[in-house]
């Protein structure tokens, strides 16, 4: 269990530790230009370094929420790679914005397409998660991925040849023969074109006899 959340984990105390920087930074801001709390208006750079660390918290339960989703339900290593970089596009939106108001234009733009792309992998997975078992094994023949142990992130296109469930025996490669689709795996429309047809090239993707399919679909 601690394996697949390991990394969501990690980016998550990262987000943390960084919301604790704006905040400290805010209360260093005050004591400098002598603004005492309650107030929020007074030097400007104090309001910029408010503003900033405010705009931040706005979004952070937005942004774990969706690297929670989009880690469990689509692919963590994705989730947690998009997650790091939305924090850093963080931290340079907070520089920029303590330094002058428009430098803050890039580093947001930045981290919002990052929160798109957040949320287009958490409905992806949620999407493949609740589809009828059939409608998955069709779309797993037309798009199956491996995993590698190179490949942390397990997306590796392969050829539908290589779908586990089209091929009991060992990969192409080990021996050539012919496909021999198992009953109710294989679209109907499809059985009669892949009944005669001859693998002759090795597999170049993944060595293992027995490949895990995309985490995304199952």
């Amino acid at each position: 269990m601690r394996n697949q959340i390991d990394l969501l984990a990690t980016v998550t105390v990262l987000g943390v530790l960084e919301q604790a920087y704006f905040v400290l930074q805010v209360i260093y801001a005050r004591r400098k230009h002598k603004i005492p709390p309650p107030e929020t208006r007074g030097h400007p750079e104090f309001e910029r370094i408010f503003r900033a660390q405010v705009n931040c918290s706005e979004y952070f339960p937005i942004f774990l929420s969706l690297l929670w989703v989009a880690g469990i339900f689509f692919h963590q290593g994705v989730a947690a790679l998009c997650g790091l970089l939305y924090l850093y596009t963080r931290f340079k939106y907070f520089q920029g914005y303590s330094a002058a108001a428009q430098e803050r234009l890039g580093p947001l733009y930045a981290s919002a397409r990052l929160l798109w792309l957040l949320l287009g992998l958490a409905v992806a997975g949620l999407l493949a998660h609740f589809l009828p078992g059939t409608v998955r094994r069709s779309l797993l023949f037309c798009f199956p991925c491996h995993t590698h142990s190179s490949n942390p992130f397990g997306f590796v296109p392969s050829s539908p040849l290589l779908h586990p469930q089209l091929w009991p025996g060992p990969l192409p490669g080990q021996r050539q023969g012919r496909l021999r689709p198992l009953a109710g795996s294989v679209p109907a429309c499809l059985q009669g074109q892949l009944a005669g047809l001859k693998v002759t090239k090795p597999a170049l993707l993944c060595p293992q006899r027995k490949p895990r399919l995309c985490p995304v679909l199952g």
